[in-house]
């Protein structure tokens, strides 16, 4: 899925508007990305937690549709007419994605292009900061490794360090969250803040 980096709207100002995140997700024909990256063989979502995470809530799978309309409509909302922003090219398999999302931005008015970066510095280009937007595995491993991997900030994903006092809360409440139904709800309450706000665009 993509990372949406630069939430803070350091690089480009309309990202850290939560609608024009969200606008990304509703652009993304996930089930096509399945069906002509990987031939049907996985399950769309939109969240980044696995389903063996205690943070999964099945529910937040298909909370962002394909729908173009709703994201020119939140495009327009927030009063963006010319969003553009580039991004490093992983190699194939990965490098099949990027003409299909090219497409699907364009149709809601949004440009995206990418650039090559040799491999043996992509990661180091990725965890930069100077990529408002990247492509990523978003792997899930467990509930408080996945958070501090992506969403504290500090987190080698998280490159230009966004933060929130909400999430801030969330997380600090599942950290110290007793095992059990408490804990789940308090990681799923995390999960449920990082879609709704569009901090990724998972596929």
């Amino acid at each position: 899925g993509l990372v949406i980096a630069d939430r803070n709207g350091t690089l480009i100002p309309e990202l850290a508007d939560v609608r024009v995140r969200q606008a990304v997700n509703y652009a993304i024909d996930r089930d096509a990305l399945l069906e002509g990256i990987l031939l049907g063989y996985g399950t769309s979502t939109s969240q980044a937690f696995g389903q063996s995470s205690v943070a999964y809530d099945v529910s937040l799978d298909d909370y962002y549709t394909y729908d173009p309309d709703k994201a020119r409509e939140l495009l327009a909302a927030a009063g963006v007419t010319d969003l553009s922003f580039e991004m490093p090219e992983l190699a194939a398999p990965y490098s099949a994605i990027y003409p299909l999302l090219a497409q699907e931005f364009a149709d809601v008015g949004v440009t995206m292009t990418t650039i090559q970066v040799p491999t043996d510095q992509l990661i180091g280009e990725l965890r930069s900061g100077k990529y408002p937007v990247f492509f990523m595995s978003l792997g899930s491993a467990q509930g408080w490794r996945d958070i501090q991997t992506w969403f504290t900030p500090t987190a080698p994903w998280n490159p230009n360090g966004a933060e929130d006092p909400e999430l801030d809360l969330l997380i600090a409440t599942a950290q110290n969250a007793s095992v059990g139904a408490d804990q789940r709800d308090a990681f799923q309450a995390v999960n449920r803040w990082v879609v709704e706000n569009a901090w990724l665009a998972p596929f």
